[in-house]
């Protein structure tokens, strides 16, 4: 071979390999990309349950907070009740408390907050503090006689739960 052909076969040589580790370096970069973008989605998956689970603690923190207003609320709530029962219904007074009281229901209902109904249901230790058992004639056993305050919800939770009498 002359030292034309040994150039010519050289150079073919080289090109060979150049070609070959372009193509190395494309599949490597090609599973580079995928690896990259796999870890983006991943990330951009975390992220958005990151954002929906802070979300749902905002709204817990908040309605925990309104909960402890709510219950404290409510002693006053017992107060107006108390008061509206023994005023005389001619006094202006009487009149100015039941607006207030009024008010003060339909805010809470706004809220969530209801009033649990008691005189005269079933016994449900989960809604009811039972104070007293009293054996009373012509009434079915666990039935509540009398209510001493009234239990409320905020919801589907119980916020508090009603003081009452119960039947044996």
């Amino acid at each position: 071979m002359d030292e034309k052909e040994k150039m010519e076969v050289e150079v073919e040589e080289t090109e060979n390999p150049t070609e070959e580790v372009e193509e190395t370096v494309e599949e490597e970069d090609g599973e580079r990309i995928a690896s990259l973008q796999n870890t983006l989605a991943r990330l951009q998956a975390d992220f958005e349950n990151y954002k929906t689970r802070e979300e749902k603690n905002k709204k817990d923190m908040i309605r925990l907070a309104n909960e402890g207003l709510i219950v404290k609320i409510l002693s006053v709530v017992d107060n107006f009740e108390r008061a509206l029962k023994e005023e005389d219904l001619r006094d202006p007074n009487h009149q100015g408390f039941e607006l207030i009281y009024k008010e003060l229901m339909t805010i809470l209902e706004k809220e969530g907050v209801k009033p649990l109904e008691s005189d005269g249901a079933t016994f449900d230790p989960m809604l009811h503090h039972a104070l007293f058992v009293e054996e009373q004639e012509g009434t079915e056993p666990d039935t509540i006689i009398e209510t001493f305050q009234k239990g409320y919800t905020m919801g589907d939770k119980l916020i508090r739960p009603a003081m009452v009498k119960v039947s044996k």
